[in-house]
């Protein structure tokens, strides 16, 4: 029976504790202590997992009918065919299907009908733009439940070799705000209901599209968020262990082996964080940035042009500004994920390349950084585009050209007005507006 003295990590805390293990194993060569194995660690390494960090976004997709995962005893999901919650979500999805019906015959259907200005045209194909979400985003996302299993997987063992290579609980502390976003997404839904109660009247079996509609891309936007926030929260842990560490004089080279693969995970998980649900995302990226260029269009041309209302104009402008923020917050959140894995640990080896360092050190050093720059944890969209900063400035810049030359090309066109009463020679060409 071995007596050991370490450090408990706690709600982002360090308490030091002095218990007695049996049957202790040190690992000589990473010259660290083991990690308590009683009740409260045990606990604390359960609540810390990360399919129960991210519970409540998951949830919330399960029950829109958007993720049929099967959740067990502990927590874990699984996925199957044949389920009680696949036939869950094929019965919502036939509702949500039903109430698009109902959409398409009482309000887009009539407005395509009647002849409307150009703003009005702008608003009918917004509409369809939800109406294609309802329809196919449950499929797509369906056809990826297998990927997502597997990705719970990959992050049960990330956070299992995080605590063999550095003996402390890796905590991501995200599922208070990710249970506070899930309300709020939900909370969101409910006003657009009773906002189109108020302006279709007692036409009411269109109004669960609009809750559907707010409520599945909120989903999503809440799950990209929370995915991003646990790497980003992972990266910053490894940084910091990494440094206590270097300070500590514990980095061996053996040491640093172990943290390049345990690097390597982390990586490969950013990486893969646009492939999970990699359909659907490409789906819900493209509809997206239509419906940002359409409302844009349609709210300068409402504005350019006389005779538009200015509360279509301005409901266009409104919703064009929401589509951008949430854009660039998930550019934002992507570029720091990948800076805060790649960026800050080669700028702590490249620090330590610069000192007098045994050779067998040296070479994992440098093998470190040889993974990461072959290594990027780049996050894409089935290896379509990047998603980062860079991504939301080429849109803004691809945006801003098209608004131009749309808009010389809408203000060069004819009125179709013209004075039919005036008097023209024989010989003379008579021109009809």
């Amino acid at each position: 029976m071995d007596v050991t003295g370490e450090y408990l990590y706690i709600h982002r805390k360090i308490h030091p504790v002095k218990r007695t293990y049996p049957n202790t194993v040190v690992n000589v060569m990473s010259a660290k202590s083991p990690i308590a194995v009683d009740s409260l660690a045990t606990s604390l390494m359960a609540n810390e997992e990360y399919h129960k960090q991210i519970s409540p976004a998951v949830n919330a997709l399960r029950l829109l009918g958007m993720l049929p995962l099967e959740m067990s005893s502990d927590g874990v999901p699984s996925f199957r065919i044949l389920s009680p919650i696949m036939a869950y979500s094929v019965c919502i999805y036939i509702f949500k299907m039903f109430t698009a019906y109902n959409m398409i015959c009482t309000v887009v259907l009539p407005s395509f009908l009647r002849n409307d200005d150009f703003v009005n045209i702008i608003i009918n194909w917004v509409s369809l733009i939800g109406l294609f979400i309802l329809a196919f985003s449950s499929i797509l996302m369906w056809l990826d439940s297998s990927k997502f299993i597997l990705h719970m997987k990959k992050w049960s063992y990330f956070q299992g070799l995080f605590r063999e290579v550095t003996r402390q609980q890796l905590v991501l502390g995200i599922r208070t705000r990710c249970l506070i976003f899930s309300i709020i997404n939900v909370l969101m839904g409910i006003c657009s209901f009773g906002i189109n109660i108020c302006i279709l009247g007692t036409n009411i079996w269109p109004l669960p599209y609009y809750f559907f509609l707010s409520t599945i891309l909120g989903s999503h936007g809440v799950y990209r968020v929370v995915s991003y926030s646990t790497l980003i929260t992972a990266g910053q842990s490894l940084v910091l262990s990494f440094k206590n560490d270097e300070k500590q004089g514990n980095l061996s080279a053996y040491l640093i082996g172990e943290y390049r693969v345990l690097w390597l995970r982390l990586s490969q998980l950013a990486s893969e964080t646009g492939v999970v649900m990699g359909k659907a995302t490409v789906f819900f990226l493209s509809l997206h940035l239509f419906a940002l260029t359409m409302s844009l269009y349609g709210c300068l041309a409402g504005i350019l042009t006389k005779g538009h209302s200015v509360m279509e104009s301005a409901g266009l402008g409104i919703g064009f500004m929401f589509g951008a923020a949430s854009l660039y917050g998930i550019c934002s959140m992507a570029h720091e994920t990948t800076a805060t894995i790649g960026t800050e640990i080669q700028e702590q080896l490249q620090l330590m390349s610069s000192h007098s360092l045994r050779p067998e050190t040296n070479i994992q050093v440098r093998e470190f950084l040889q993974t990461i720059s072959m290594n990027p944890p780049l996050i894409s969209v089935l290896g379509f585009v990047v998603v980062n900063k860079g991504m939301a400035k080429s849109y803004a810049s691809a945006l801003v050209t098209y608004m131009i030359v749309l808009l010389q090309f809408n203000m060069g066109q004819p009125d179709g007005k013209c004075d039919c009463n005036v008097t023209h020679n024989g010989t003379e060409p008579r021109i009809i507006y």
